[in-house]
């Protein structure tokens, strides 16, 4: 909004575009992070995608949301949960079972190690 010089002659006026402003601006912001907090509590591996490539795309979306408030553990579970079922397997088979039993940074330093293994095998 461009306002002209010498357009607000009152206190009251200023008040009155300041407050549409913000409203404006908090409805935005709150409508974004409600949006990609959506997308990231249901964000699915694509059909042949890499693990690579997927958990790539999960961490662009949370890097266009850093204020997601979901928590590291939320966000493994998140992953475990939309892998495919290749994947599940390979990640039940490493951690014998127990995979979401780890500690969230364990766990999201495994899904890291796994994806670049992932890399490193072909998915370049």
């Amino acid at each position: 909004m461009i306002l002209k010089s010498g357009c607000i002659a009152y206190w009251q006026t200023l008040l009155i575009i300041e407050m549409s402003l913000c409203e404006s601006f908090y409805e935005n912001t709150f409508l974004i992070v409600k949006l990609s907090r959506s997308e990231i509590n249901q964000f699915v591996q694509a059909d042949r995608e890499s693990f690579r490539k997927y958990l790539d795309r999960l961490k662009n979306l949370l890097s266009q949301c850093p204020h997601h408030g979901l928590n590291q553990a939320r966000l493994c579970q998140i992953i475990y949960e939309c892998i495919d079922q290749q994947n599940s397997i390979i990640i039940e088979s490493m951690c014998q079972g127990g995979f979401l039993s780890n500690s969230p940074s364990n766990a999201w330093e495994f899904l890291e190690v796994l994806a670049e293994k992932n890399y490193a095998v072909g998915d370049h």
